[in-house]
């Protein structure tokens, strides 16, 4: 089940001042001022580092403050051990204009970089806020833990996962491939199997390439047969032009004009279709003109680079010899299946779910556990990338649906459980037995039948131990896994001296 990293919102009472309390005075904390007053522009988001796990961009609202510590209802989760339960707070102090951070009374200290590159780091002083601005760094404990804050948030996830950080040769080797492409201006063509990311590797080469134009898709399997229609839809039409057409249309191939052209699906071209594109596609043919103009009216042919792509080489595909000559006359990149890139699932499941992230009406939160990702990474996945990727976002959005109101402006924490439990019904839709969850203390615990469970005083020390492991000492999802009340596995630890 999935764990909700955030602190419930303070009663409006308690907020007067939109900022903490002190607990030894009973006063408002005092604004920052002197050294510890942020200079510079105030930050809109903040990225949470963790040693051992992704990094995690969050936005910062106003209008809320945040807890930031190892804590289950922090707002901002850290599991290192040199973290404080309840580190810092985290809020916005209207009197400066700016998000301060104070110091909660932690064991190993918060720290701010010194004044220059050759000055140790500065401790900062329990209870005093400190002003932050864009580029600030603040380290938490004396580990690799620090929050890091920025003025925005990504509109794509931290710099698109470049060669040097997949883990698979097939995956290094396609994200070389694709930025050979877009430095070329060739036509390409991608091979692969429906799912594999034919269109998401198509955009990346347009927008690698920094084309001012536009990305114009076009499935050929929907191309028409008629010619008219054909010449409506790939070089437009006038008013008038034919039987209900009453306005003009431009064309898809001027549409694509300095920018790209994709065409995917390839091999469902139909002949007529694959005769009109080749003529189109001749060097030699400057008179695109549309569906009802005059000659004269051709306009100048569009530039664009042609991307195809096909789930068929092109010899054993049923297109004309010429054509597939004429759409592999640059770069061919063949895509590898998920099951030749298992080591970057990973490095996949963040980047889906910083889609979700960015949503701008319901944006979400959410990450996935160690024990989540290893089963992830022992499924199938027939569907290729696609289904990986829908996987993971229908799960996060499961999951948030379920938790209701406790899950806005939260960071939901992912689990093993979830996946299994949606991965079983998706196989059971497609008339699939379903895989068999990795075998390890978790799976058992997880499927223990009700009418199986032990009732609490027939629990040994080797049932609860097996539960918290396999739960990574989380004791919620452990007493979950168990059938039982948190509570009473807090007694039945106590009982059992663990």
């Amino acid at each position: 089940m999935a764990k909700v990293e955030a602190v419930e919102s303070l009663p409006p009472s308690a907020i007067p001042t939109a900022r903490p309390w002190d607990d030894a005075t009973g006063k408002a904390l005092r604004v920052p001022t002197g050294e510890w007053l942020a200079q510079g522009v105030s930050p809109q988001a903040v990225r949470i580092v963790r040693p051992g796990r992704t990094a995690v961009v969050v936005p910062l609202v106003a209008d809320r403050w945040y807890l930031v510590g190892r804590a289950e209802k922090s707002d901002l989760w850290f599991e290192d051990e040199t973290v404080s339960r309840q580190h810092a707070f985290l809020f916005f102090e209207a009197e400066v204009s700016a998000w301060v951070l104070r110091d909660n009374g932690s064991a190993n200290g918060t720290f701010l970089p010194g004044v220059d590159s050759s000055a140790p780091p500065r401790r900062v002083p329990h209870g005093i806020p400190v002003g932050l601005s864009v580029g600030m760094t603040v380290q938490l404990g004396d580990g690799d833990s620090r929050l890091e804050f920025l003025e925005t948030l990504p509109a794509t996830p931290d710099n698109s996962l470049s060669d040097s950080e997949w883990k698979s040769a097939a995956g290094m080797e396609l994200d070389r491939a694709t930025r050979r492409a877009s430095r070329l201006h060739r036509p390409v063509f991608l091979l692969g199997s429906s799912g594999r990311g034919k269109m998401y590797v198509a955009h990346r080469i347009h927008e690698l390439s920094a084309a001012k134009g536009r990305f114009v898709y076009i499935n050929c399997g929907t191309l028409p047969a008629d010619r008219t229609m054909l010449h409506s839809e790939l070089l437009g039409h006038t008013k008038g032009a034919f039987t209900g057409a009453r306005d003009s249309r431009v064309g898809k191939l001027f549409e694509a004009d300095g920018g790209t052209l994709f065409l995917d699906e390839v091999e469902s071209l139909v002949p007529e279709a694959q005769v009109f594109l080749l003529d189109l596609l001749e060097d030699g043919n400057d008179n695109l003109t549309p569906l009802g103009a005059q000659s004269a009216q051709g306009l100048r042919r569009p530039a664009f680079r042609l991307i195809s792509a096909s789930k068929q080489p092109l010899e054993e595909s049923p297109l004309r010899r010429d054509l597939s000559q004429r759409l592999a006359l640059g770069e061919l990149i063949p895509l590898p299946s998920l099951q030749e890139r298992r080591e970057d699932i990973p490095l996949l499941v963040p980047h889906f779910l910083a889609a979700l992230a960015r949503r701008p009406h319901h944006p979400l939160l959410a990450q996935v556990s160690e024990q989540a990702l290893a089963f992830l990474m022992e499924q199938p996945w027939p569907g290729e990338v696609r289904e990986l990727q829908a996987t993971v976002q229908t799960v996060a959005e499961r999951v948030a649906d379920d938790l209701g109101e406790a899950s806005e402006g939260a960071c939901l924490l992912l689990g093993l459980e979830d996946f299994r439990k949606y991965l079983v019904t998706r196989a059971v839709a497609f008339g699939r037995r379903p895989q068999a969850p990795v075998q390890t203390e978790t799976v058992v615990a997880h499927n223990r039948a009700p009418g199986q469970r032990k009732r609490p005083s027939d629990l040994t020390r080797e049932d609860v131990e097996a539960a918290l492991r396999a739960a990574s000492n989380n004791k919620t999802h452990a007493a979950r896994a168990l059938g039982i009340a948190l509570n009473t596995l807090k007694r039945k630890m106590l009982e059992l001296g663990l």
